[in-house]
């Protein structure tokens, strides 16, 4: 789990510029998602999950309304009682746009059964929609919207 959080912690430095590579959202990324959600505030990702569909959770920080930089985040992948996670299954997506930024996280982070995990992240002040997806090994997708505002 610790490496999925460090994954998406990963590609959201990435979105707000991490200093050390490209960044994982472009500045050209960036305006497009935020002309489509002044049209659309619907957050896309907003559905009804099956019951026993794996559970992802934030261990790290405990509020993702005030981060800081440099941001250090964990993500603990749940799976039901049947199955196991399907850590090739993992999604990153950014925004209202669902730009896949899957593989550009997975450059920076790793991703296992547990979860993922990411240290000292250099991130831009601002507001981003990431959605996480994971599936088990029965197929259940679980989701994890989440809105990161990195205010210093």
């Amino acid at each position: 789990m610790r490496l999925l959080l460090m994954s998406v912690l990963l590609a959201v430095a990435g979105l707000l510029g991490a200093s050390d590579s490209e960044p994982l959202i472009s500045q050209a990324e960036i305006e497009r998602e935020a002309a489509h959600t002044e049209r659309t505030r619907m957050w896309p990702f907003a559905k009804k999950a099956d019951p026993k569909a794996p559970t992802i959770v934030v261990r790290r920080p405990e509020k993702l309304d005030d981060l800081a930089n440099p941001v250090t985040m964990e993500l603990v992948f749940e799976p039901a009682a049947d199955a196991e996670i399907n850590p090739k299954s993992f999604k990153v997506y950014y925004g209202a746009l669902r730009l896949d930024i899957t593989e550009r996280v997975l450059a920076k982070g790793t991703v296992d059964r547990e979860g993922g995990s990411i240290k000292d992240m250099p991130l831009e002040p601002g507001s981003y929609q990431l959605a996480v997806f994971i599936s088990d090994t029965k197929k259940r997708e679980g989701t994890l919207p989440m809105t990161l505002e990195v205010k210093r």
